[in-house]
């Protein structure tokens, strides 16, 4: 009956089977007659890896850079952003920053120069690390495959208007809630959403 699996999983072992008895068969009748057993199969298929150990690399980096950019980016400056915001009004620090001689600019420009420095430290730390790693790993697991350290510079120059961006929005939404723990719970879904 074929148990957990079902009938088909027992019929595909079954055909399995007799295949395997009918070949076997077949070459011992061929070699029996003195006759060649290629002759069954005219077309022998040999498949060849034909990208370069580069392009390799660039396929797994593909698939994982993007990953690591919208997790680095989501999480880089979030603290600092909800600090500088919703931190400072629940503290009251921010009524005293706005009574300074530096314009309402400016006060936002230094803090978004805060949390977009706080988003690309790790952005760059976290790639550079990816790419050291990589290459640090034996050629026995790599297949000779290592990432050129132009993509990963591609991908921090990719990743730098995004993390402004991010960065922005992040503040947008925590400066329109009164506390820090508020600011937390609004950018939750900001952050599942970048990512």
């Amino acid at each position: 009956a074929g148990g957990i699996f079902g009938g088909r999983f027992s019929s595909e072992r079954l055909e399995l089977a007799i295949n395997t008895f009918n070949n076997r068969q077949l070459i011992e009748r061929l070699k029996k007659r003195s006759l060649d057993p290629g002759l069954l199969t005219p077309i022998n298929v040999d498949s060849r890896e034909l990208a370069s150990p580069e392009q390799l690399a660039g396929l797994f980096a593909s698939f994982t850079l993007p990953i690591l950019l919208a997790v680095t980016l989501a999480q880089g400056g979030i603290f600092v952003a909800i600090d500088v915001t919703a931190g400072e009004k629940e503290r009251g620090t921010l009524e005293a920053l706005f009574a300074t001689p530096a314009t309402d600019l400016e006060i936002l420009l230094g803090k978004l120069a805060a949390v977009f420095t706080m988003t690309v430290i790790p952005l760059v730390l976290t790639f550079i690390g990816f790419w050291a790693s990589g290459s640090l790993l034996p050629s026995s697991i790599t297949d000779g495959a290592v990432l050129p350290f132009g993509v990963v510079i591609g991908a921090i120059l990719v990743g730098l208007p995004l993390a402004l961006f991010v960065n922005v929005i992040l503040m947008i939404v925590s400066i329109r809630t009164k506390a820090f723990k508020d600011g937390q719970a609004a950018i939750g879904p900001i952050v599942l959403g970048v990512m």
